[in-house]
């Protein structure tokens, strides 16, 4: 049988944990909401009500796509994403079974259908005594179901053209964008080239089942006219096999190589933009017309956001050298002014002084260029947290907020304002809005959410999120430090003391005392609370003082 609406009982269909709750479209294991995406939840729904049956290709494409003709890798990307959510495989197939050349069955065991009872509605949120419970502030995708890394396939550029010197332009436009994207963390490159010569400047063809796993495919055409050339790329989503971006680019052949480099910048840019960093990524590609500039400053955010000092340095090193090529680089002056920022935050000793206002100058250069500049404001904001100025770092937060609402980094630096400052509830609002805008956030916007759910009494949603964000940076040491911190303070003793154990195999040098040197909190109690914790799970409250609370 199809499914059928029914008004007055909806099955929840149940299975090795799962449970599939058609009422309330959600799928859950173990009781805990998962993640999935609708044309997944429509895909896992169509199968498992019919699963006596098989379910042909045609029967998915009617009520997945609505009827729509999509590519046989969209339909597979799908069937991959459902299996992974269950725990399965293609190779395996233990739940979803695929019909040669046919379509798909689900072949797991089915419990009898029970409805549900209602549980309580999300509310707009409350306040008791004073304080925000932050299960009712918003919906958070789940941290085990965000992606921790995306591949893009690169398909090479098709040249309209049998003039070899016209075709190695296209092969050059090419390579220069996936040595740009092998530089950004977390974003894989993968090089496809299944058609054969003779299919050039047949247009342009959706992915198919021939090429690896993938979550974009980059593909493009350039055209010759005398003189001038036009470039066409596009984006295409690998699960729906759906347009995301395309772009033409009409130019005049003069400088091969600068025009290589330029519309390698403006591609690259526009894919950081749709796929990974959101807005943010504007502040990058903006502000300068050498590509030499713009490629150290890529790399330079990278370094910088690592916060170990030793890169934070190499970063720095970067982002002068991007300054000294294009002195109005405002995004130049932004990092520069990070770097000395976080090595003051984290490291800073009795320098931390003199960085905080090598960081003032830098942002004041560059506000000089851009006055209203989000970025160039929510590191201000920072600043004077780090200074103790909490009043003026909460009010230049706010209208860093205001003039970037789409900006993840923005939100990531509010975000920790926001904690600081003694508002965890606002810095779990402000940190989850970044990860929405930038789905490859880095490690540290992760390591402030779970700070900011602990001290909200979220623990759960906490170590979940550090799961996630140790799945991004295995060695990103601070999320370590507060994971080890929640679970002595939950009464997991030996769980937090096997945490501090890799973290100082991670860090031999981590004492509580530094730990407690390098943080900002306005209220003291705040951090006497973190510091106590992290006492109980073992770590060394100063060099060669290491100990461990038993239970």
């Amino acid at each position: 049988m199809l499914i059928q609406a029914n008004h007055h009982f909806h099955p929840v269909y149940r299975f090795e944990g799962f449970e599939l709750d058609l009422r309330l479209q959600e799928l859950r294991r173990n009781g805990a909401p998962v993640h999935v995406e609708p044309q997944v939840f429509a895909l896992l729904a169509l199968l498992i009500a019919n699963g006596d049956r098989m379910i042909s290709k045609q029967e998915l494409l009617d009520h997945v796509w609505d009827g729509r003709t999509v590519s046989d890798s969209a339909v597979n990307s799908r069937i991959r994403s459902a299996r992974t959510i269950l725990g399965d495989d293609g190779k395996a197939q233990r739940l979803i079974r695929t019909v040669h050349n046919r379509g798909f069955r689900f072949a797991g065991k089915l419990s009898e259908d029970v409805p549900l009872t209602d549980r309580p509605s999300t509310r707009l949120p409350e306040h008791i005594g004073g304080r925000r419970q932050v299960s009712s502030l918003r919906p958070a995708v789940p941290a085990a179901a965000r992606e921790t890394a995306l591949t893009i396939a690169v398909k090479p550029f098709q040249s309209c053209a049998d003039n070899a010197d016209q075709n190695k332009f296209a092969d050059g436009i090419e390579e220069s964008i996936i040595v740009a994207l092998a530089k950004l963390r977390r974003l894989r490159t993968i090089v496809w080239n299944a058609e054969p010569a003779a299919e050039k400047c047949q247009g342009l063809s959706v992915a198919n089942d021939t090429i690896p796993c993938f979550h974009y495919l980059l593909e493009g055409t350039i055209q010759y006219s005398g003189n001038r050339m036009r470039l066409t790329a596009r984006l295409i989503d690998g699960a729906t096999g759906q347009h995301v971006w395309a772009d033409r680019y009409s130019r005049q052949k003069s400088d091969i190589f600068a025009l290589q480099d330029e519309l390698t910048r403006q591609i690259v840019s526009a894919l950081q933009y749709h796929v990974a960093f959101g807005e943010q990524s504007k502040m990058w590609a903006t502000g300068t017309e050498n590509f030499t500039a713009w490629e150290a400053l890529i790399r330079a955010r990278e370094l910088c956001l690592t916060h170990r000092r030793k890169l934070v340095l190499e970063g720095r090193e970067l982002a002068q050298r991007a300054l000294s090529i294009d002195p109005g680089y405002t995004a130049a002056s932004h990092w520069l002014a990070y770097s000395f920022w976080a090595e003051a935050q984290y490291g800073g000793g009795s320098r931390r002084e003199i960085l905080l206002q090598e960081a003032r100058v830098a942002i004041h250069t560059g506000l000089e260029t851009e006055p209203s500049d989000a970025n160039l404001l929510s590191l201000l904001a920072l600043v004077h947290t780090s200074a103790g100025d909490y009043d003026r770092a909460l009010s230049l937060a706010c209208r860093a907020m205001a003039l970037g609402p789409g900006n993840a980094h923005v939100f990531s630096n509010a975000g920790l304002v926001f904690l600081y400052c003694d508002r965890p509830e606002d810095s779990v609002m402000a940190l989850r809005k970044s990860m929405e805008f930038a789905p490859l956030h880095c490690a540290g916007t992760s390591a402030i959410l779970v700070m900011a759910l602990w001290l909200c009494d979220e623990t759960d949603a906490a170590l979940a999120e550090a799961n996630y964000g140790l799945q991004i940076a295995p060695d990103y040491f601070a999320i370590h430090s507060t994971m080890a911190a929640i679970l002595a303070d939950r009464g997991q003793i030996a769980e937090a003391g096997a945490v501090a154990d890799e973290l100082l195999g991670i860090n031999p040098h981590f004492t509580i005392s530094g730990y407690a040197a390098s943080q900002s909190y306005k209220n003291p109690e705040t951090l006497e609370h973190i510091v106590a914790a992290m006492e109980k799970s073992g770590l060394p409250l100063r060099p060669g003082t290491r100990g461990r609370w038993t239970i």
